[in-house]
């Protein structure tokens, strides 16, 4: 074999490579197309994490219960709800709380078991970045107990 035969064959043959290179490029580059323009559905049960619902719940208990432990936390319960409970008396005994509901934005919906009595309060909340939690407790409104909330007395 010559050496022109030969570099006419690997010209040949570097060809058909570089035709097959560029092929499984365009085939790579479709194939990606395709994965990026898929749709992929996830279904989720557990809402609450994608809402700001978890830290409103939990200022809502504390500030409550500080609240009611006769021992305002200031982190958690703001300056006018301190100096009003300086004001008057505001006496809960917690034994349990059984519901602790998010309402709409910045309430919460608390039911307790106090003194083998069912007690339902809705607390409001202020919202501001100067706040350590973003939250802090603003209003507490007792409610009346609804007839489905007296059944979680005896689930106790």
């Amino acid at each position: 074999m010559s050496f022109a035969d030969f570099e006419h064959q690997m010209i040949k043959e570097n060809r058909k490579l570089k035709i097959l290179f560029i092929a499984s490029f365009f085939i790579s580059i479709a194939i990606f197309a395709l994965l990026m323009t898929q749709k992929t559905y996830f279904i989720y049960k557990g809402g609450e994490v994608f809402e700001e619902r978890l830290l409103t719940t939990k200022i809502c208990e504390e500030g409550f219960l500080s609240v009611a432990r006769g021992e305002p936390n200031p982190h958690f319960v703001t300056n006018g709800i301190i100096k009003l409970l300086k004001k008057s008396d505001f006496q809960v005994t917690v034994d349990k709380i059984l519901k602790l509901q998010s309402l709409e934005h910045g309430a919460c919906k608390l039911i307790i078991s106090s003194d083998d009595k069912l007690l339902a309060f809705k607390v409001g909340l202020a919202n501001s970045y100067l706040y350590p939690f973003d939250y802090k407790l603003n209003q507490i409104d007792e409610l009346p107990i609804k007839e489905e909330d007296r059944d979680l007395s005896y689930n106790r």
